[in-house]
């Protein structure tokens, strides 16, 4: 008789046991959701972030580019002008009276004296050639 009074400790407390089991694993679902849920959102700013830095390297890339060509033009265009520069910088009558305003005025005397030269000069035009050929170092 006296069990039949007293309830068993499974049929008083079973109940209220599996509830707290059933609010426990909720309450784990919940954590694990909210855990999911921002993971999410960081996922989401770290996939922003490298959105961004590859449009960033690709705006670099880019202007690196352009740089490049721009620069290669203007050294093109610098080489051009050096190149016409120097085919123009020959003014033969310029230069020819800034050297000869230079000159000492015995240079060359001993050439004109040589027996060579005088021999080539006063030579008949059909015997010699009409060109004198000099070669060696300047000065």
């Amino acid at each position: 008789m006296w069990h039949s009074l007293w309830n068993t400790f499974a049929g008083d407390f079973g109940q209220i046991l599996g509830q707290l089991k059933k609010h426990m694993t909720l309450v784990d679902n919940e954590a694990h959701l909210v855990y999911i849920e921002s993971n999410q959102v960081a996922n989401r700013a770290n996939s922003q972030a490298l959105h961004d830095m590859a449009n960033e390297s690709l705006n670099f890339q880019h202007k690196f580019l352009a740089e490049h060509k721009s620069a290669h033009e203007m050294l093109s265009t610098l080489q051009l002008r050096e190149v016409i520069q120097w085919l123009s910088a020959v003014i033969p009558l310029t230069d020819y009276d800034k050297a000869r305003s230079r000159v000492h005025p015995l240079t060359g005397a001993w050439f004109l004296d040589l027996k060579e030269f005088r021999g080539w000069l006063t030579a008949p035009k059909n015997q010699v050639y009409p060109m004198l050929w000099i070669h060696g170092a300047p000065g």
